[in-house]
């Protein structure tokens, strides 16, 4: 008969893996409380629980139209442009293609209800008709699907509760949109990023900020991702850098160079071998000479770039061939300082909109990006428990290409 099935809720992480065109992409997802009785897991998945252990990791990879639909024709729509009403707040591109909405925008069009979250995208723009690809992100693509245990609670047996269909939750919300989204031109032709009207940059960052701007499990999120992509002893640059560059103890051997807005932020950083005050927005010149560094982070601040072109395209000069550019962000950024698109686009378009900045630098290759969310909140967290959830990790990465 072999070992029994799980008894008991399971907190597990369920891992998408997929591979766009020029990228390679993985989702992370914390599922808690998982009922292999109650909840829908995929059957190749399911077959392996058996005697499945705390650390292990069940895989299987799915073949185009079998976790998901095959792509149709038939859903994309052109529907008349007065029926599509995309939220407005300040967006300065309006309705244009390469851009996802939620369904619910073109209700009346579409026959959904106003709240339909699910993704569409924007395939073109006329005076009168908009054609929507109502597909899922993912369609026609081969995806591999992971499930990590990481916990059994085997007190709990009661099979109550909300039925989830795991594949559903990972490849939901976002998935596949970074692949398929398309900057505007005027995000990567050199022009000058919007943002709203306020102080000046260097009256905003003039007080120092010593506080973390994401919550503790994220923060760990963020350097357990470094730890995996930098190698101890590099030459590292902390790139929009303040007073902690999240880099974890194992890379203590690494010479971190910090360039920042505010001298005491990098003073308090004792990460930092070398400490640069600079504003990029206003000369988006790197003060460093050409191969410099072999890996650039950038923690939470690229939102901020006004010329992310520029900068992408001096990250490419003073890294060494190979060299590793990672930046990571989440869902909390200072309104006032924020470039447009981002605050009005979705958390995965954002890592699309940072692919698009390392495709125009024309300088790097080997592209990923992983998404992390689902993780529960620290109770200490002054958030706790109005947010239950810990922020939500995005990041993206890419290598100087050689010559």
């Amino acid at each position: 008969m072999g070992e029994p099935i799980l008894e008991g809720d399971a907190d597990v992480e369920v891992i998408l893996k997929w591979v766009s065109d020029d990228a390679c992409h993985t989702e992370r997802l914390f599922i808690p409380a998982v009922n292999v009785w109650r909840d829908i897991i995929p059957a190749a998945l399911r077959r392996g629980m058996k005697g499945w252990q705390v650390g292990e990791t069940l895989r299987h990879g799915f073949e185009p139209g079998e976790l998901l639909p095959l792509r149709s024709g038939e859903l994309v729509r052109t529907v008349p442009r007065r029926q599509v009403s995309p939220p407005s707040q300040g967006l300065p591109f309006g309705l244009v293609p390469g851009f996802f909405l939620p369904r619910g925008v073109a209700s009346g069009a579409l026959g959904v209800f106003p709240q339909d979250i699910r993704p569409m995208q924007v395939l073109e723009v006329t005076e009168t008709r908009v054609t929507l690809d109502l597909n899922h992100p993912l369609a026609g693509l081969p995806l591999d699907l992971g499930i990590r245990l990481h916990r059994v609670e085997e007190s709990n047996r009661s099979m109550a509760g909300r039925c989830r269909e795991i594949a559903e939750a990972a490849t939901g919300d976002g998935p596949g949109m970074q692949a398929l989204f398309q900057a505007p031109d005027l995000c990567v032709d050199g022009t000058p990023l919007q943002r709203p009207e306020g102080p000046d940059d260097a009256v905003f960052y003039a007080s120092p900020r010593l506080v973390q701007h994401l919550d503790a499990e994220a923060e760990g999120q963020v350097r357990a991702l470094y730890g995996c992509l930098l190698s101890d002893g590099s030459d590292v640059l902390d790139l929009m850098a303040s007073w902690d560059s999240h880099l974890p103890d194992a890379l203590g051997a690494c010479r971190v160079t910090g360039l920042g807005m505010n001298g005491e932020e990098l003073d308090r950083n004792a990460m930092l071998g070398v400490r640069t005050v600079h504003d990029l927005n206003a000369r988006p010149v790197l003060p460093y000479d050409d191969a410099s560094f072999d890996a650039v982070v950038c923690t939470a601040s690229v939102e901020y770039a006004v010329h992310p072109v520029a900068l992408f395209k001096e990250v490419a000069r003073v890294l060494r061939p190979g060299g590793l550019f990672a930046l990571t962000f989440s869902d909390r950024w200072f309104p006032p300082k924020a470039t447009q698109p981002w605050p009005e686009i979705h958390p995965f378009e954002r890592m699309g909109l940072v692919l698009e900045y390392f495709r125009a630098a024309e300088a790097f290759a080997d592209y990923h990006t992983e998404s992390r969310r689902g993780w529960p909140r620290p109770v200490s967290d002054p958030y706790f428990p109005q947010k239950r959830e810990a922020d939500p990790l995005q990041a993206v990465w890419g290598r100087r290409r050689a010559g």
